[in-house]
């Protein structure tokens, strides 16, 4: 379909949250990841003109790479990965603050593992 997007954010752009408790582990750790977000934008019209405007998140995939090390300076470097889907456990929110004039894409993605929740900001 003419109206299917799909958007690559890397690092800044995708923020995990709750990883390090879900994993069991303290210590110092960088993530890098990419998030491959499958959204749709859709328009609401009626005969008098357009009604609404937005965009909602379809599935997301996520790989990051977590680089933990402790105070002996030893790393440890582990991948994972999300893919919403191939299962069930995560829920997708979207969160839409648009304008007219602004470009519709997403802005960032936030993993929540508290909540098993990925948000994806337009």
């Amino acid at each position: 379909m003419e109206n299917e997007f799909q958007t690559r954010l890397e690092n800044i752009d995708v923020n995990i949250y709750g990883f390090e408790k879900w994993q069991g582990r303290d210590g110092n750790n960088d993530i890098s990841a990419v998030a491959v977000v499958h959204w749709y934008f859709y328009t609401e019209m009626r005969s008098w003109g357009i009604k609404d405007v937005g965009a909602y998140a379809t599935f997301v995939n996520v790989e990051f790479e977590v680089n933990w090390w402790n105070e002996n300076d030893t790393e440890v470097i582990e991948e994972f990965s999300i893919n919403t889907n191939d299962s069930n456990e995560w829920e997708i929110k979207t969160e839409i603050d648009l304008n007219l004039g602004d470009g519709i894409c997403p802005s960032d993605v936030e993993v929540d593992y508290d909540n098993k929740t990925i948000t994806i900001n337009f």
